[in-house]
């Protein structure tokens, strides 16, 4: 798997609030199968798959997350953009299964975002025709069903 984020660009919400999107370009090699896609994502996502990531597998040393910005120049978004790219990178060279998978779901271009994850068991990733798609199970103890695809969108 490889990522990147090679641009970004400016967005409204519907009460014509602006703000920035990152185009993050996803490549994936499985069974013998590339397939490429871009996502967006904004960096409130980032904030919320970070933190998803820390209540789902708490065990694990996560790389920073570039802070908020206050004040977005063309030179602060540049920084930040090619931090983003270094945080996803490096959250890739992270080994766990579970952790690639609940990362991968997040990547899916079919996926609505909702990054919550109740345990680092709930979340597995399959493939299906080299197409990315995220099954959640429930908890051990019959705590119900995570988050994996309902709700949330790009703010």
């Amino acid at each position: 798997v490889r990522v990147s984020v090679p641009s970004r660009e400016k967005a409204t919400d519907e009460h014509g609030k602006a703000f920035t999107v990152y185009n993050i370009d996803v490549e994936l090699k499985v069974e013998g199968t590339e397939k490429k896609w871009t996502v967006q994502r904004r960096y409130t996502e980032f904030l919320s798959l970070a933190e998803a990531l820390k209540r789902g597998f708490p065990e694990n040393a996560f790389p920073k997350l570039p802070p908020k910005l206050y004040r977005n120049t063309a030179k602060s978004l540049d920084e930040r953009q090619g931090q983003l790219e270094l945080y996803l990178q490096e959250l890739l060279e992270m080994a766990d299964d579970d952790l690639r998978g609940f990362f991968l779901s997040w990547l899916d271009e079919n996926a609505k975002i909702s990054t919550t994850v109740r345990s680092a068991s709930a979340v597995r990733i399959s493939f299906h025709a080299g197409q990315p798609a995220t099954e959640v199970e429930g908890r051990e103890g019959g705590e119900g069903k995570g988050e994996g695809g309902e709700g949330g969108g790009s703010e």
